[in-house]
């Protein structure tokens, strides 16, 4: 049976390197993507569950900030707060750990009193945590459920039951795991190398074959030149562009990350100054706007929203906070739509500076082989 035309069989290895080095990484980045969007927004709609105070008998979807108390077996553990104590059964929850504060963490000045890490937040099952100790701080969220008179959090594949375990200021717990909740590339994923991996086997052993078979060079360099890929853009100059992708796709990761931002803070009631008030009177704990916006005027007033200005006391041993209210430069949710747009425009900037350095290494690449030949 005759092989195909050049034409096709080069269609044929193109879409092959486009499934395995394009696709597959592709589906596993949505997956990530996917997966942290929930638990953002679920972390968002926990602010207005309930406080859990168990002498009152709460069920349904609640919230807890507490202190590891103690350990009764495998499963359970005792959480103790300022509204009493409950107990978590550990079975199916997600473990998240937000590390403390460290030098390497970025401190936006323009955008929050507290650094924000610049990682992604740690998650971990339950069978994975090895060491808690005593008083370690918690925040809980998930569906409460009341037995013989004890209040249990239990996890369900419809709500599982997340925990939250963090080391500073509970000011600062919801804003900085809503910033590292999410992955620092998705395309990177655990998908990702075995794709890869499967690729560059794939068409290494499609260009032996063609190289034995059909005496076809062009056919052989087509496929020893798509089974490279993956590699081809950590030599130079490639790798300048490489470095300005990942610079690039850092910085749409944090513009996604303020969008979030401003969405938690758009929660809060607009307070406006009375007639003939200046705005400038009102005490406000922070002032807030996008890393790149140009206006300096802030004019839009939000009370801070309930679920977080809560937190703020839920802790002994913390200075207590009693201002309420923030201001940014326009509504939070104008500030979220540029913060979006701004993302977009960064990711696609960064995807264009990835194909660049792939074509200027295989002109460069090209040209070398024609001075040869």
């Amino acid at each position: 049976m005759p092989l195909p035309d050049f034409i096709t069989l080069s269609f044929y290895l193109f879409a092959v390197a486009f499934f395995f080095f394009f696709f597959v990484p592709l589906i596993g980045a949505f997956f990530v993507r996917h997966k942290w969007r929930r638990f953002r927004c679920e972390l968002l709609a926990s602010l207005d569950y309930p406080l859990v105070y168990p002498l009152t008998g709460n069920s349904g979807k609640c919230r807890f900030y507490g202190v590891l108390e103690a350990l009764e077996g495998k499963e359970l553990i005792w959480l103790k707060g300022m509204q009493g104590s409950v107990t978590l059964n550990m079975q199916g929850a997600e473990v998240y750990c937000l590390p403390e504060f460290r030098k390497d963490d970025q401190l936006y000045k323009e955008l929050y009193p507290y650094a924000f890490p610049e990682g992604a937040l740690y998650r971990m099952n339950w069978k994975d945590v090895f060491s808690l100790t005593e008083g370690m701080k918690m925040y809980v969220f998930g569906e409460l459920a009341v037995r013989n008179g004890r209040s249990f959090f239990v996890s369900s594949q419809e709500v599982p039951l997340r925990i939250i375990i963090f080391y500073d200021a509970s000011a600062a717990l919801v804003p900085r795991a809503l910033w590292s909740g999410r992955d620092e590339n998705e395309f990177w994923n655990f998908l990702t190398p075995w794709s890869f991996l499967a690729g560059m086997i794939f068409l290494l052993i499609a260009a032996v074959w063609f190289l034995r078979n059909t005496g076809d060079f062009r056919l052989h360099f087509l496929s020893f030149a798509l089974a490279s890929v993956p590699l081809v853009l950590f030599f130079p100059p490639g790798i300048f562009f490489f470095n300005a992708y990942g610079k690039l796709w850092g910085k749409a990761r944090q513009f996604r990350a303020e969008r979030d931002f401003f969405q938690l803070f758009g929660q809060g009631k607009p307070v406006f100054p009375s007639e003939g008030e200046d705005w400038r009177s009102k005490s406000v704990l922070f002032k807030s706007r996008p890393t790149s916006w140009q206006g300096k005027e802030f004019s839009c007033i939000r009370m801070i929203p309930p679920g977080i200005s809560e937190m703020f006391q839920q802790f002994p041993g913390e200075r207590p906070i009693f201002k309420k209210q923030a201001a940014f430069p326009a509504e939070p949710e104008e500030l979220s739509r540029y913060c979006q747009k701004q993302a977009r425009l960064n990711e696609i900037l960064s995807l264009l500076a990835c194909l660049g350095g792939l074509i200027v290494n295989y002109a460069l690449l090209l040209f070398i082989l024609k001075g040869f030949s």
